[in-house]
């Protein structure tokens, strides 16, 4: 990944634009030598949504909600003194 000053990416903007095409790599984009900003091609910005993934997720995640049972606010502050020292 390679770094421009906001000035150089100003002024050299289609350059950066065609180096992108050709090797996807991102540019960090600073002023006063730190971090503002990252170009990045658009393909690897937007990634597509893996939907069958999602669906399975939400499929897991309501059989557990079936399987465990919601614990009270007592329940979790017990938990939490149980794992801490003793004062």
């Amino acid at each position: 990944m390679s770094e421009v000053s906001i000035e150089v990416a100003a002024s050299t903007l289609p350059e950066i634009i065609d180096r992108l095409t050709t090797d996807g790599q991102p540019v960090v984009v600073t002023r006063a030598g730190k971090p503002v900003a990252t170009i990045t091609r658009a393909a690897t910005a937007m990634a597509p949504i893996d939907l069958e993934g999602r669906q399975q997720f939400l499929r897991t995640l309501d059989e557990l909600r079936t399987k465990v049972k919601p614990m009270t606010e007592d329940e979790i502050v017990a938990m939490v003194r149980e794992g801490r020292p003793q004062r």
